[in-house]
């Protein structure tokens, strides 16, 4: 037992429900969308994403399972691309044999001139540049104004299709908003 989650998102798994009720204070049966049960098997799995865990060198602390694409998402203000969180997805990916590519939300931001300074401008081209150079597909897009970047949207969906996705991405960076995007019957809540 060298992992420190047995089971993750993305694994496939035979699950026995469990026939016990819950009730509440006054004896009403409790009411929930969340199956009980009990995992009685998980199936070997065709991919992950996984890195060391910390405290236990030895141990592997698998994240993910069973995706098709990873798909790793930044926005480029509030907060700010983390051009190193790319680079460190992207490096798993490849180590695990993943495809990859990149999402880059809040693009409406870079027509700002207080944010997005000349300075800023230039290394935020120059790094989207490098990632299409070396065969990632980078998407440019504004999930909550979609019709701004609707070329890049509708790639994306085409990307998508048929696939089992796995979003990364700092918190706030628009994986809920995306999602809800491509999927707006999941209907995720976003600040």
């Amino acid at each position: 037992h060298k992992e420190r989650n047995f089971v993750v998102v993305g694994d496939q798994v035979l699950f026995e429900p469990d026939a016990e009720v819950d009730f509440d204070a006054e004896g009403q049966p409790k009411e929930t969308d969340l199956p009980r049960g009990v995992i009685q098997h998980a199936f070997s799995r065709h991919s992950r994403i996984a890195r060391r865990d910390p405290l236990h060198p030895e141990w592997e602390h698998v994240m993910l399972a069973n995706i098709d694409l990873l798909v790793v998402v930044a926005s480029v203000f509030h907060p700010e691309v983390r051009w190193g969180l790319i680079d460190r997805f992207l490096v798993q990916a490849e180590l695990e044999g993943l495809p990859a590519a990149i999402v880059l939300n809040k693009v409406d931001l870079l027509d700002n001139p207080k944010l997005a300074t000349p300075e800023f401008l230039e290394r935020y081209q120059r790094r989207v540049a490098i990632y299409r150079n070396i065969g990632y597909e980078v998407f440019e897009i504004c999930a909550l104004k979609p019709k701004k970047t609707q070329a890049d949207v509708k790639k994306l969906r085409e990307l998508f299709k048929g696939k089992l996705i796995g979003f990364a991405g700092h918190s706030g960076v628009g994986k809920s908003s995306l999602l809800n995007l491509m999927k707006p019957e999941f209907e995720q809540i976003v600040d």
